[in-house]
């Protein structure tokens, strides 16, 4: 089985406390260097823009996102997974996705204001 297979499963699975040690393990990894695109980018699609996770996992995925380079396709899932946490009505969410905004690059930030569902068009 491979490492992002482990990691989904876990992601996916019930055990928070398990999702909160490895989401604190990957924000060490990041803070020693370490390359983690591949595993970030499982992150974002289970816990960001697929939404699953309780409210301390998805800050943690948040911060992992804050804490690391990202592919271009990362910033496309988690541009989708902002949106769907700023229009989903919970306030922790929409709190969260907020707070990340003045972390994405301009483009994506002009994308999300301009072009989606947030624009005043």
């Amino acid at each position: 089985m491979s490492a992002d297979t482990l990691i989904r499963d876990l992601l996916l699975g019930d055990d928070v406390s398990g999702q909160v040690e490895l989401l604190l393990n990957l924000l060490s990894d990041a803070a020693a260097g370490r390359e983690l695109s591949n595993v970030v980018s499982e992150v974002i699609q289970v816990t960001i823009a697929g939404g699953v996770g309780h409210q301390q996992v998805k800050k943690l995925a948040y911060d992992l996102c804050k804490a690391v380079p990202l592919l271009p396709s990362d910033y496309s899932l988690l541009v989708d997974g902002i949106k769907n946490d700023i229009s989903c009505g919970v306030p922790e969410n929409q709190v969260l996705a907020l707070r990340y905004l003045p972390h994405l690059p301009a483009e994506h930030l002009l994308y999300l204001l301009d072009k989606g569902q947030y624009s005043s068009a």
